[in-house]
């Protein structure tokens, strides 16, 4: 028998993760984004394998987590022109969503490399997520992290001062969820 365990924000932390680059690059902060709003569903066999997996993210619910490094702390007005941005850069009012899928997938505990699909901006590439899965009482801890390049998906990442302060190309997208085991 099959089961199919729905997830969202209540149960864990969908982050999103960017660096700095560029002659001035110690005046920028590396940024840790949460995303507010996400859901996942995960198909379950009877023996406890996860088969297949759909993760979407409501990128308009971004928020500022953190900033580290810089001149300065960052201001609400930062915080502000920083989503901004991203809104801009991510094209969220034409595509609101993130969305990864893999299937075919046999996970059951410990690390495992997941394959499957992204799709953000308006486009849709191959990901790849690393996760670890274990198992407690009752519960199933999951903590995943992918890499992904903002440029693979047309998006151009935010650059300031002529280029000499800009975001980096490659972002992390992490999760870090309990949920009861099914």
């Amino acid at each position: 028998m099959t089961t199919l365990v729905s997830v969202d924000q209540t149960v864990g932390d969908l982050t999103l993760h960017t660096g700095r680059a560029g002659l001035v690059s110690a005046v920028g902060h590396d940024l840790t984004l949460l995303i507010g709003a996400w859901s996942a569903q995960a198909t379950v066999e009877d023996d406890g394998a996860v088969t297949a997996l759909r993760l979407v993210a409501q990128l308009r619910s971004l928020s500022v987590l953190r900033g580290e490094g810089g001149l300065k702390p960052l201001s609400d007005k930062d915080r502000a022109s920083i989503i901004d941005n991203a809104m801009k850069a991510l094209k969220a009012k034409l595509h609101p969503e993130l969305v990864f899928e893999a299937r075919d997938l046999q996970l059951r505990e410990g690390e495992a490399e997941l394959v499957g699909t992204v799709a953000v901006a308006g486009r849709t590439g191959s990901q790849v997520v690393q996760v670890n899965l274990v198992r407690g009482s009752g519960t199933v801890h999951v903590v995943g992290r992918g890499d992904l390049l903002q440029s693979d998906f047309g998006i151009t990442p935010y650059s300031a001062m002529l280029g000499q302060l800009r975001v980096r190309d490659l972002v992390r997208l992490s999760a870090d969820v309990t949920v009861a085991a099914p």
